[in-house]
């Protein structure tokens, strides 16, 4: 077999673990979307790093333009129905390098670090919008 194959396959292989690493979660995630809204929710991840959770989620809208002045509300929820912990985490619009890429789609990202989350809590994120556009 040609190396460059080999290589090709080890390279794929690690992308796939990797993959299935992050997506292996054992909280539930909710995403909770406000009705006629151009920029949405589209992703919500909980991972650990080291001693903490980091909570991670992208906004995403068929137009680059327009992102709302808001933030995101992350909350972790228990088993048993009571709110542990709430954070109100600002977005950031992700702009690309190149022209297609940055007028094609519209995209941000956010991120907290929380110290604590119980085993098989529920994490909520809701996209809070207030009036107004982000410069």
């Amino acid at each position: 077999m040609n190396k460059f194959f080999i290589c090709y396959l080890k390279i794929v292989f690690l992308i796939f673990v990797s993959l299935m690493t992050i997506s292996c979660s054992s909280f539930k995630t909710e995403i909770v979307q406000q009705k006629n809204q151009k920029w949405r929710l589209s992703s919500v991840s909980v991972y650990p790093k080291g001693e903490s959770w980091s909570v991670q989620g992208m906004l995403s809208s068929y137009s680059s333009f327009g992102l709302p002045e808001g933030y995101v509300l992350i909350s972790i929820t228990s088993v048993e129905g009571t709110i542990v912990e709430t954070k109100q985490v600002r977005y950031r619009k992700f702009m690309g390098t190149s022209r297609w890429s940055r007028n094609r789609f519209g995209r941000a990202f956010f991120y907290s670090e929380f110290d604590f989350i119980p085993k098989d809590a529920f994490v909520t994120a809701e996209l809070i919008a207030v009036s107004g556009l982000m410069e």
